[in-house]
């Protein structure tokens, strides 16, 4: 009994002894497991903090890169201009003959898109147009026909260096008696293509042109497919000198070759040598004039020669009146069938006119004389002259009307021949 009472006692003296230094311990330790903890969990919070941060910004750069996606796509797209337009004519010669005239009243519904750009920083231009023109006689509904087109245009320019495409294409239709002389009335099918490529260095006083011309015609049946189908390539380099800050005198050479794709003509290899002046001319006139030399040489080894003129020049007599003035002389190649150019001159004048009454209309007349001498002394004069109004009921809606009247004397009666045009169209563009 006295021993276990001696035990407890030292049990509770050594316990006395080691309880304040285990409490000591066990607080130090409890406050430091409490402030790691503290710690820990703020860090964590930072942490997630700093992730919701991060994904805001992920976020919000996702949203800026979508926003500019759909600019790029709004810009891409409002270079996209659909148009639609209609036009009702009556036509009291369709077949242009010297007698038994033909009239009908045509109806064309022209559906297209047209795609275009521009960047004044790279000198970037672009153009692509195209679509269809129905085409639709009210009796000679034989003709009745689609006619599509295309256009693409490239322009690009590098420093001095300035570089240019273009290509049309068109589906039209030609009457039979302008082709071959004293043929019945009809019309037949044709495709045109021109294709022209530019290289332009343009230097401090001076500048130099390289281009590239193609003009192709087919015809889809008869004896104008025989005698009417060919290809026309020129090559051309001029130089020119600036004499004033906006105007320049050129030198230019033309080599041309134009080959008859399936024989029924000669085909003829030409030159053409010229000089002039372009540019602003004077503070009201500017445009094209030039004159030269012309030498075609044809495959049975005869030649022609001769004087050539272009003029090109518009005048602007005051803000709202402008006359234009074209003057064209060459030998030219001519369309008939049987029938080999001398000569051809064409002489056009056009006055524009902005009435000061109304901002939203546009007026034009024009007249023009063509000259027409051929080898066999067949001569035909062409008499015409056009009406032009459009009137702009809203920005993307115009309506024209348009008069033209046309008139062909000559020593060959089966050539002669007059016709008048009334037309009325609408055009609607998006």
């Amino acid at each position: 009994m006295y021993n276990r009472k001696v035990l407890l006692l030292v049990c509770i003296m050594v316990g006395v002894y080691l309880f304040p230094a285990y409490a000591q311990v066990s607080r130090k330790d409890v406050i430091s497991y409490s402030l790691d903890y503290y710690t820990l969990k703020a860090k964590a919070e930072e942490k997630k903090q700093e992730e919701q941060k991060v994904q805001e910004a992920k976020m919000a750069e996702a949203e800026t890169r979508q926003k500019k996606r759909l600019e790029k796509v709004k810009d891409f797209l409002s270079n996209f201009h659909p148009y639609a337009e209609t036009k009702v004519s009556f036509n009291d010669n369709i077949y242009l003959t010297p007698s038994e005239t033909v009239e009908d009243i045509i109806t064309e519904i022209t559906p297209g898109i047209k795609y275009e750009v521009s960047s004044e920083e790279n000198r970037l231009k672009l153009l692509l147009d195209g679509g269809v023109r129905f085409k639709n006689y009210v009796q000679e509904n034989q003709h009745d026909t689609e006619n599509p087109y295309g256009i693409f245009a490239f322009s690009y320019g590098l420093g001095r260096l300035s570089f240019d495409l273009k290509h049309d294409y068109k589906k039209d239709q030609d009457e039979v008696s302008q082709i071959t002389t004293g043929s019945i009335g009809d019309l037949v099918d044709y495709r045109r293509n021109e294709s022209m490529a530019k290289l332009n260095l343009d230097l401090s006083h001076s500048s130099w042109d390289f281009w590239y011309y193609r003009l192709s015609d087919s015809y889809d049946r008869g004896e104008q497919e025989l005698t009417n189908n060919y290809n026309e390539d020129t090559v051309s380099l001029a130089g020119a000198w600036k004499v004033f800050p906006k105007s320049s005198v050129f030198l230019e050479y033309d080599h041309s070759w134009r080959y008859y794709t399936k024989g029924g003509r000669l085909n003829r290899e030409f030159d053409k040598y010229w000089f002039g002046i372009r540019g602003d001319i004077s503070t009201k006139l500017k445009g094209t004039a030039k004159a030269g030399y012309e030498k075609g040489d044809y495959e049975d080894k005869s030649t022609k020669s001769g004087s050539t003129v272009n003029l090109n020049l518009a005048y602007q007599a005051s803000p709202r009146v402008e006359y234009d003035l074209i003057i064209e002389r060459a030998i030219g190649d001519s369309d008939i069938s049987g029938e080999i150019l001398d000569l051809k001159q064409t002489y056009t004048f056009i006055c524009k006119y902005l009435p000061a009454f109304n901002k939203k209309l546009r007026l034009s007349a024009g007249i023009e004389y063509e000259l027409d001498e051929y080898e066999s002394s067949r001569q035909d004069d062409t008499y015409s002259l056009k009406f032009i109004s459009e009137y702009e009921l809203r920005e993307w809606l115009k309506l024209s009307g348009e008069y033209e009247f046309d008139e062909v004397v000559s020593n060959v009666s089966s050539a002669e021949y007059k016709n008048n045009i009334l037309s009325l169209g609408l055009r609607y563009e998006f």
